[in-house]
């Protein structure tokens, strides 16, 4: 089933979708055609709205623009020398906002430098795709209370300076106590699962998601918390080699899908049979992480005949396999 989907979505990418590429990026050959379908008094008035005295109709203009995507933009380009200095300024902004859906900042973002990714920039690029207004400081806020809540439990101990078992206690009771993160047991293949916004909204999603929930929080704290992207599930793992001097160094390893769940190497020797169980899984980079949090949604998408949707994650993974750096 699996081999037949993916060579379904290969097929499907080759004749549809990479048109539907090189038309995003071409903005500049396709404003004429959209342009002919404009609402021009309607995006002027909304134009001419964002610069209202009001702050709740510039914000509902701009809204509004936002979701009216590529046939708002040559208005929006015509914009960019208006009078109004706010205007010029708010016009700029959902310019940039807009090249997104353009496939524009996938590209720029894909070109980077693997050292230079920032796999949280990358995970909002990712919950774009679902919903095209969520915005990226909403998701790193969310974050940061996450963290806050962890340093509200530790009172006045700096996170880096706990021992490790005691650190990763506190998480839990946090995350998975607390919070209630895990796995989606009961509705795996939706695309949801894969994207960060609704991961932190519903508390549920696929392993790798909820695991990255956890390394961020970890990221925020100072703590050396790492991925461990086993075949089967993704893990996480607080890395004892890097521990504060002084601190154990044993590694300590958790399943976020299940509760948070410390995995002792028993469980280890039997939930990842082909692993080391000591060694596991070296983290790898965030490129990887992010090809394989958008194989999950693109294969969800297609199985829901999301297809629009489904090729934006096309999109996206391609970009981030054409751009990787080649193995010396």
């Amino acid at each position: 089933m699996t081999f037949r989907i993916r060579t379904y979505c290969l097929v499907r990418y080759v004749v549809i979708c990479m048109p539907l590429v090189a038309s995003m990026v071409g903005t500049a050959v396709r404003a004429d055609e959209i342009a002919a379908d404009l609402d021009v008094p309607k995006i002027t008035k909304l134009i001419d709205q964002l610069g209202s005295v009001f702050f709740e109709e510039r914000e509902a203009a701009a809204k509004e623009l936002r979701s009216l995507g590529q046939q708002a933009i040559p208005l929006l380009q015509e914009a960019r020398t208006h009078k109004s200095a706010e205007i010029r300024s708010r016009v700029a902004a959902l310019l940039r906002q807009q090249a997104l859906t353009l496939g524009e900042a996938v590209q720029a973002f894909a070109k980077q430098r693997d050292e230079d990714l920032n796999l949280e920039e990358g995970m909002w690029l990712i919950a774009r795709i679902l919903n095209h207004d969520v915005q990226q400081a909403t998701l790193t806020r969310q974050l940061d209370q996450l963290a806050d809540a962890v340093r509200k439990k530790l009172g006045k101990i700096e996170p880096k300076s706990v021992a490790p078992d005691r650190m990763v206690t506190v998480l839990r009771e946090v995350l998975f106590d607390q919070e209630k993160f895990g796995g989606n047991f009961d509705d795996y293949q939706n695309p949801a699962n894969s994207s960060l916004e609704k991961v932190l909204e519903t508390k549920q999603g696929l392993p790798i998601l909820v695991s990255h929930v956890v390394i961020a929080v970890g990221r925020r704290l100072d703590l050396p918390i790492v991925g461990v992207p086993t075949a089967g599930r993704y893990i996480v793992k607080y890395d004892g080699k890097r521990a504060a001097p002084g601190l154990p160094t044993q590694d300590i390893f958790l399943d976020p899908f299940n509760n948070g769940k410390v995995l002792t190497r028993i469980d280890r020797m039997e939930s990842f049979p082909d692993h080391d169980p000591d060694r596991m899984v070296d983290p790898q980079s965030a490129r990887r992480d992010l090809i394989r949090m958008l194989n999950n949604m693109e294969s969800h998408l297609f199985n829901r005949d999301e297809i629009t949707k489904a090729y934006q994650a096309v999109e996206f993974r391609v970009a981030l396999e054409q751009t990787a750096k080649t193995p010396e």
